[in-house]
């Protein structure tokens, strides 16, 4: 359980990097819709898989919306966000994020792929304060997204994520000071 637990808040905050909040260098047309966006995650339902080393890669799906590009985290979550798009289309992110109970994460990788029908985020992460120990320490990881369809069912809304064990609500983490 706390493997299936650090993989989604790694994949929360990853994603939250890459959809929320983020200073980029390069510039969307705020008029062109969401998903000709080169820099915007693709409205609607997502599936990531989470892999780590010396586990098992960890599934879940979530709603994507214009307020919500993944799961758990927007804007107030993360902080010092950075995004810079290399002239080979290569994302180098880097950040933190307060998730809650599951402590305060660094992040920093690459990301690649259009964001509209799927992208991966190889990266470093480093959780420190969280209630749980064993969520404590860094650990290497590749988030690898699909996007699977316009809507989202019934009863995941956006911000949250389903996984094999259910469907945890995006209220479950609080903003960050």
């Amino acid at each position: 359980m706390t493997t299936t637990i650090k993989a989604l808040t790694i994949a929360a905050a990853a994603l939250a990097l890459v959809a929320c909040g983020a200073k980029t260098d390069e510039k969307a047309d705020a008029t062109a819709p969401v998903a000709a966006r080169s820099d915007t995650v693709r409205p609607g339902l997502w599936e990531y898989a989470v892999s780590m080393a010396g586990s098992e890669a960890q599934t879940a799906k979530t709603c994507a919306d214009a307020a919500h590009g993944g799961p758990f985290m927007g804007p107030a979550q993360c902080s010092n966000v950075q995004r810079t798009k290399s002239a080979d289309g290569v994302w180098s992110i880097a950040g933190s994020c307060d998730a809650g109970a599951n402590g305060a994460l660094t992040l920093s990788g690459e990301m690649r792929g259009d964001l509209q029908t799927s992208y991966s985020i190889n990266l470093t992460t480093t959780i420190k304060g969280a209630s749980n120990a064993a969520l404590n320490g860094t650990q290497t990881a590749t988030v690898n997204a699909k996007w699977l369809a316009e809507t989202c069912p019934a009863g995941l809304p956006p911000g949250a994520i389903e996984t094999p064990q259910g469907i945890i609500d995006s209220s479950a983490v609080k903003a960050a000071p």
